[in-house]
């Protein structure tokens, strides 16, 4: 599934080197970047493209308009990329949230949305983000 969106060239390059620090951490909830395409004649808009190679060629749907319950391999590979980054000390705000999770359709496989440029080191709050995950998880885990 590929997500594209318009946005300032330099709000497009934060999230692209933000992405590009986790790149080798191989991780399923976050997008790869398959490129930028220039708008407007002075070049400082950009179309932002990026896919979720998780998933390809399912749709995604906000976890929150879904009520299936999570499957424990779903939630197993969610928390293991969550611990991927808290592990370097990231935080990505976004992960607290709910609605800014996605969930695809046909393998029900969890990624996160938003710009991941706001993603950025705290050890103090990697805690804080471990458990929100482990609570939504386990509020949408099978009975």
């Amino acid at each position: 599934m590929s997500v594209t969106y318009a946005c300032r060239l330099k709000t497009a390059r934060l999230e692209v080197e933000a992405l590009e620090t986790i790149d080798d951490l191989s991780l399923t909830i976050a997008p790869k970047v398959v490129g930028l395409i220039q708008i407007g004649s002075e070049g400082r808009s950009v179309v932002l493209i990026k896919r979720y190679e998780a998933c390809p060629g399912e749709w995604l749907a906000r976890s929150t308009t879904t009520k299936e319950p999570f499957s424990e391999a779903t939630a197993v590979r969610f928390q293991a990329d969550v611990q991927a980054l808290a592990s370097r000390g990231l935080v990505y705000p976004y992960l607290r949230l709910l609605m800014h999770w996605l969930v695809s359709s046909e393998t029900g496989t969890l990624v996160v949305e938003g710009d991941w440029s706001r993603m950025r080191k705290n050890r103090w709050e990697t805690q804080f983000m471990l458990e929100e995950v482990d609570r939504h998880l386990t509020s949408r885990s099978p009975a």
